[in-house]
């Protein structure tokens, strides 16, 4: 940082200048680990045993800080693009963190405008989707095993997950927790996925973006809650047999009352978790979310109220699981029966068999060591993202052959030239990676490198495949941040007292 400075404010070539150091600060520390000669870092941990060894690219990218405020910004702009590509894909974050790089670094002495440079990428993002459409295939089940193994980097983790997904289906859950022995295995309940029903607030995570409740009960409510007088008795009542998590499946709450159990929640009081109900649900669908938990809906309109409540309306569930989009329900009860009779009626009736038949794989991760056993665990989080995709949207020539080959798409434009040389840098990498002088690989349509054994291929038939829509994601993701970079003409940062505060205590908090 420059001590000599007389103002936080930075423009035009200083500006973007500092942003770049910090935009290749982590850019460069990702790249190295891209592909399967890639290495790994190792990155300090506040948890057992102290330190990760990974080559997961977002896990890399949030370790990074940089001295100078204004690198800093640059480095938190690349993190973002990581960020983004993991949460959209759990996959693709190194891939879209090298693309970005590569844009900008093609950009930035770009002869035009900066929102003509921007608004020509964009421009280029659904040509390359159209080029990436063109290349895809779909897969089954029983093809989902080599997708899952190039994203492992394990034979053995793509033949146990393409195992799964022939008992589950292209719909099934996988949870991966510890198996607590050397071996990995795995083992299949019932389950169902409750899609756009996720939490009402994040005040109940008990890990990073998500919940997880084992054996919860759950009270499902189909009406408005708008008071704490209409809900305190039955914490109170459900607390004296010794449970203190209740989860609430509810029709809609005022925001009041849900700041109320949020307060009692985070000062250690009863724990609760509310998930509310879609606004487009059907009325069967509280019904049936009854009937895999054994619970009773609070309905009003049924002859039921909060007011009657008896602890026997209380379901429950092996395990539940929620983030802000989804609610994951494992180990239900068997309504195998109603089932049954659901198939034999109409179309809805059809649909509704088969949202409550979802099978639900645990796949339980087996290591020597702590350190193996999270090096093991990035690495089937990323195995079981890229699997599910795959199957709901096919795959791609796999080793940054399908941007390669989306080239010859683009449009002759300052955003098409940009992208013609940016393209090719995760192929690129992947090559550089392997110890390899890219100069000196020659490539056929359709061939690419393998990395493992130093060789080019055809990719389809090396099994070196990607699912498309990681690859879409990464694409996205990487020019619509890469993009804003370009358009900065000032940069300012805060002032240094402001830097050093501690964060504000918000009113009521």
């Amino acid at each position: 940082m420059n001590m000599n400075r007389t103002s936080n404010v930075y423009t035009k070539d200083e500006a973007r200048a500092a942003l770049m150091r910090g935009v290749n600060e982590v850019a460069d520390a990702v790249k190295l680990t891209l592909g399967a000669a890639g290495a790994n870092a190792v990155l300090e941990s506040g948890m057992m045993p102290g330190h990760l060894v990974t080559n997961d690219g977002v896990s890399i990218a949030t370790m990074v800080v940089m001295a100078d405020p204004v690198e800093n910004m640059g480095a938190n702009l690349i993190k973002e693009i990581a960020a983004r590509s993991d949460k959209e894909s759990g996959d693709g974050t190194t891939t879209s963190t090298v693309l970005a790089q590569a844009i900008l670094q093609e950009g930035v002495g770009v002869d035009a405008s900066p929102m003509d440079i921007k608004r020509s990428l964009d421009e280029c993002v659904p040509i390359i989707f159209a080029a990436l459409d063109e290349q895809t295939r779909a897969i089954t089940p029983d093809e989902v095993g080599q997708v899952a193994a190039v994203s492992a980097e394990s034979q053995e983790l793509g033949r146990i997950l393409q195992e799964i997904y022939q008992e589950i289906g292209k719909d099934g859950i996988v949870e991966l927790d510890n198996s607590n022995l050397p071996e990995t295995f795995y083992d299949i309940t019932e389950g169902v996925r409750l899609r756009n029903a996720g939490w009402l607030g994040a005040y109940s995570s008990t890990e990073p973006g998500k919940a997880v409740f084992k054996k919860p009960q759950i009270l499902i409510v189909k009406q408005k809650i708008s008071t704490t007088d209409e809900v305190e008795p039955i914490f109170k009542a459900v607390a004296q047999t010794g449970t203190r998590e209740l989860v609430l499946f509810v029709d809609d709450i005022d925001m009041g009352v849900a700041s109320r159990m949020a307060a009692t929640h985070l000062q250690g009081g009863f724990k609760t978790l509310i998930i509310k109900a879609p606004t487009l649900w059907k009325d069967w669908l509280f019904e049936d979310f009854a009937r895999i938990t054994g619970a009773t809906v609070v309905d009003p309109a049924a002859g039921t109220s909060l007011k009657q409540f008896a602890m026997s309306w209380l379901g429950t569930c092996d395990k539940l699981i929620t983030t802000k989009d989804e609610t994951r329900v494992i180990g239900i009860k068997d309504i195998s029966e109603y089932v049954e009779q659901l198939s034999q009626g109409s179309d809805e009736d059809k649909l509704r068999a088969s949202w409550l038949q979802t099978k639900v794989a645990t796949l339980k991760l087996g290591a020597n060591s702590e350190s193996e056993l999270s090096y093991v665990r990035l690495k089937a989080e990323d195995a079981r993202n890229a699997a599910y995709l795959a199957l709901q949207d096919g795959i791609v020539p796999g080793g940054g052959v399908a941007l390669m080959q989306a080239v010859d798409a683009l449009p002759d434009t300052v955003g098409g030239r940009i992208l013609t040389k940016a393209l090719y840098a995760p192929i690129t990498q992947i090559i550089t990676n392997a110890g390899v002088d890219h100069e000196k690989v020659l490539l056929l349509f359709g061939e690419g490198f393998d990395a493992r054994t130093k060789e080019v291929v055809n990719m389809w038939d090396a099994g070196i495949v990607d699912p498309v829509r990681v690859v879409k994601n990464s694409v996205k993701n990487a020019i619509s941040v890469a993009g804003t970079v370009l358009t900065t003409q000032v940069v300012i940062n805060l002032p240094k007292a402001e830097q050093n505060e501690a964060p504000r205590q918000m009113p009521g908090m």
